[in-house]
């Protein structure tokens, strides 16, 4: 454990003194139940509002991981196949199709041959429906593009079969199973007075 301390500090003083970015929060794990947690540097520029090391940080595309996890649990449960057409399970979606239907497992591996999205909407709903007027490039399967329009159908596909909004279906199937208890599935008003202001190197 005297190591493992020892260590956590040397990171520390690394983020500290030559990382050069506005802050970072760290947790460590270690045998024997051992935890650390450290933040160092500002949540915020302007203020100098310091960072706390329970401070909630965007994960971005990591959500699509944890979409991943729930829909596979889902399926462990007999809920989905990975082989269903998304139109199973999203009837009233117009997703063309002209290729012959587009499974879970293309949006999952993103090889469903979306080529474009509206991205950035604050509606998975709005995004999907989009996808009307953008046909596929090339059948399902053939090729990878990454797409963040297919992963939000997969998060329609979640609520649909676990019964219950998103944010609760990634409680239920990622954030309560790995105790993370200080975590939100969503970005809620109350949430957002603990994120840091992101910052970007130009």
């Amino acid at each position: 454990t005297g190591s493992l301390e020892a260590t956590a500090e040397r990171l520390a003083g690394f983020a500290r003194d030559r990382l050069g970015v506005p802050g970072l929060a760290v947790g460590l794990v270690g045998p024997g139940g051992w935890r650390h947690e450290l933040a160092v540097g500002v949540a915020d520029v302007a203020s100098g509002r310091p960072l706390a090391p329970d401070a909630l940080v965007p994960v971005a595309s990591v959500g699509k991981a944890m979409t991943a996890v729930a829909l596979l649990r889902e399926h462990d449960a007999g809920r989905l196949g990975l082989d269903d057409p998304v139109h199973d399970h999203l009837p009233w979606l117009p997703l063309a199709t002209p290729f012959g239907p587009i499974g879970l497992r293309h949006l999952l591996g993103h090889t469903a041959g979306i080529v474009a999205g509206m991205e950035g909407s604050p509606s998975p709903v709005a995004e999907a429906l989009a996808l009307a007027e953008t046909p596929p490039g090339w059948p399902p399967g053939e090729r990878t593009s990454y797409s963040n329009v297919g992963y939000a159908v997969l998060g329609l596909v979640l609520e649909r079969v676990a019964g219950c909004s998103y944010g609760e279906a990634i409680r239920r199937h990622v954030l309560e199973p790995c105790a993370m208890t200080g975590s939100e599935a969503v970005t809620t008003a109350g949430a957002q007075a603990r994120v840091p202001t992101g910052h970007r190197r130009l």
